[in-house]
């Protein structure tokens, strides 16, 4: 998927991770027994639409951190933000979903920790602030997570058009990290479907890919996953159902590049898949 503006976080250290006390919305955090951080940058995106990562990611993110990100639409809109992978250590390291500016007041939309992909969050208005906060000890992957606008006198509709691919199987363009979705995930795909990916790292280099999210119809909506640019590649798999129905959540490729196809039949679907690739 494109990129979008950069993102930039604050991160701080922590003594413990429930000595944070925000005790009022209405101004900056409220906060006790907190080391000044060791990097400190407070900075609104802007824009229609964008991305946002976990330091690292896709790799784990560093324990002892506290990041803010601020979102800011056009007046008249309003943020669709969907996480399209989210895993966390479930007692301690969490993510929380502020409607607007937390200087404005906002309230809390969503709290998340643990296994959180596929989540959906909708703002009231043209802001949204995001706070991921970790502690001392056990770090995961954290999130990708990506938001755009629409208007406020409409609903966000999901596109049921295949999905683009990152390059085509002639293209030269190479990739250190991606998201690939069923179309119009995390909503259900469309019947009738039939959708071709094409994934590529830099020359030298194999593909990691695992499986963040999935469910299909099991009988007749499937998944076939090629180690090469086409058909005529070995299949590394053939997958259908439900996540917990899958053989395994993790491939490996033989190089650099990998083909993927996703059909359906004329009845029955429902949220599909969500991969993420890495560079190996």
């Amino acid at each position: 998927m494109a990129n979008g503006p950069p993102v930039v976080v604050i991160l701080g250290l922590l003594f413990f991770h429930n000595l944070i006390a925000v005790a009022s919305l209405r101004g900056n955090f409220e906060s006790k027994f907190v080391l000044p951080p060791v990097l400190e940058e407070n900075v609104t995106i802007y824009g229609t639409e964008g991305k946002l990562t976990t330091p690292n990611f896709p790799n784990d993110y560093p324990n002892l951190a506290q990041i803010v990100y601020y979102l800011q639409a056009p007046p008249g809109y309003f943020i669709h933000l969907t996480f399209y992978t989210l895993r966390t250590e479930e007692c301690c390291d969490r993510v929380t979903v502020y409607d607007s500016n937390l200087k404005d007041g906002a309230k809390i939309l969503k709290e998340l920790s643990g296994n959180g992909t596929g989540t959906v969050v909708e703002s009231s208005g043209p802001s949204m602030t995001v706070l991921f906060s970790s502690d001392l000890l056990n770090t995961d992957i954290g999130f990708y997570a990506e938001f755009t606008t629409v208007l406020i006198s409409y609903k966000y509709s999901a596109s049921h058009a295949c999905p683009p691919a990152p390059f085509t199987a002639t293209d030269s363009t190479d990739y250190v990290y991606g998201i690939e979705t069923s179309p119009s995930w995390p909503y259900a795909y469309p019947n009738n479907a039939l959708c071709n990916y094409w994934i590529g790292v830099p020359d030298g280099h194999k593909i990691k890919l695992t499986i963040e999210s999935f469910w299909t119809e099991k009988c007749c909506d499937r998944l076939y996953i090629y180690d090469g640019i086409d058909q005529r590649a070995t299949m590394l798999a053939n997958l259908s159902g439900s996540y917990e129905d899958l053989p395994l959540h993790t491939l490996h490729s033989s190089s650099s590049r990998l083909y993927l196809q996703f059909s359906t039949d004329l009845i029955n679907n429902g949220p599909g898949f969500s991969l993420l690739f890495e560079r190996e």
